[in-house]
């Protein structure tokens, strides 16, 4: 029987990098015979008597011999059992741990994180080894000593609301597949990729500055990306969010006499500010607007027109207009202007009053704000056909 070093683990088809080891039988005059050993770990031989010698050819193995094993075949009793010991050197792995920035699945275009990880023997009857900070030789660059087996990376991944929560998710971006250590040397290093997102945290209060619970989102505009979030009965807030640029939108919602909204900007990159926020949302502004057609003053029905903010609120898309072009919609204060590009068959409007926009303090003391009509100018698609009236018939010919 060979061992893995010591004589309670085989080395045997258990370990993901087995394979059949080559056993030699030699005697004092130069004979030998050889052998393999089966997917227990187990070998036999079937020698002439004699005193015979026992190794393991493999020397990246670094096995114990038998020597001067006694082959009687006179002898009564049950074949002699050999018990060899392999202790193979460690291999060194170097493994990228990175958050994959670029989603290409490249440590180069990542973001290098050193994260404290283990890593646990697939075999059970060995000990999970652990590595942290310390341990890496630069960001996100650590090398470990592993000896041949099976092993499957384990982070201690938390939760964004626990105290001791990392900076960052603990999550593979994509399964992570077991390492495999056999005899020889790993010439690559392994990628050890995790979501790119980034702990944000903070408390979500109203105007009369008490905390509330809430479930709201956030808006990522360049990936046309959402994601929920909500708050507690104290207003905490606080979840693991991809990274870029995203605007918190909480929904208007009534408090006392008035109704409330807010639209923020939030920053989620690795250096920016995105714990202990503090959002308060403000009072809601009415706004009603009315739709009209350029130059025949007529009522546009039955559209939707977006307000485009001029602070960085985002777009809100208002109700559609009623038979007079009326609209209104709740929105946070602000800068503002109108945008309506429209196509109905033959029929094209278009506005845009980006260059004059309207703010919201220009409403009254009851929140409520009335726009003067805007207007958006008609395109009508015409066709015809162009031909030379040489019959001088009025009608199109064939030459």
């Amino acid at each position: 029987v060979v061992h893995l070093y010591n004589n309670s683990t085989r080395y045997d088809a258990a370990l993901p990098t087995w394979e059949p080891t080559e056993i030699t039988a030699t005697n004092a005059n130069g004979l030998s015979y050889t052998t393999e050993t089966n997917q227990a770990g187990e070998f036999a031989f079937d020698l002439p008597d004699g005193s015979w010698d026992v190794s393991v050819v493999d020397e990246r193995l670094n096995a114990s011999s038998v020597e001067n094993l006694v082959a009687n075949r006179s002898n009564t009793e049950g074949p002699s059992m050999v018990e060899l010991i392999v202790e193979p050197e460690a291999i060194e792995v170097e493994l990228h741990v990175y958050l994959n920035a670029a989603e290409d699945g490249t440590f180069d275009n990542g973001t290098a994180v050193s994260p404290a990880f283990g890593l646990k023997p697939i075999d059970s009857t060995r000990e999970t080894l652990y590595f942290h900070a310390e341990d890496y030789t630069e960001p996100g660059v650590i090398t470990v000593a592993l000896t041949p087996g099976g092993y499957d990376i384990v982070f201690n991944r938390t939760g964004a609301s626990d105290e001791n929560a990392t900076d960052y998710d603990l999550v593979a971006d994509q399964f992570f597949d077991a390492l495999r250590i056999g005899l020889d040397p790993v010439e690559e290093p392994v990628n050890v990729a995790l979501k790119n997102t980034y702990l944000v945290s903070g408390t979500l209060f109203n105007t009369t500055n008490e905390g509330i619970a809430n479930d709201f989102l956030l808006y990522n505009e360049a990936d046309d990306e959402w994601f929920n979030i909500g708050s507690d009965e104290n207003g905490s807030f606080a979840a693991y969010v991809p990274e870029g640029h995203w605007l918190a939108i909480v929904a208007p919602f009534d408090n006392a006499n008035h109704t409330e909204t807010l639209r923020q900007p939030i920053l989620v990159e690795e250096d920016s500010s995105r714990n202990g926020l503090s959002l308060t949302t403000e009072v809601s502004v009415e706004v009603t607007m009315q739709l009209m057609e350029a130059v025949t003053d007529a009522a546009l029905s039955d559209m939707t027109v977006t307000a485009v903010s001029h602070d960085g609120f985002g777009n809100i898309t208002f109700d559609r207009t009623d038979a007079d072009g009326n609209s209104t919609e709740l929105i946070m204060p602000g800068n503002w202007s109108f945008y309506f590009n429209r196509t109905i068959g033959t029929k094209s409007w278009f506005m845009d009053t980006s260059e004059s926009p309207f703010t919201t303090d220009d409403a009254d003391e009851n929140n409520v704000l009335v726009l003067d009509p805007v207007y958006a100018a008609l395109e009508v698609e015409i066709g015809g056909k162009v031909y030379w009236d040489l019959d001088n018939n009025s009608v199109p010919g064939l030459g």
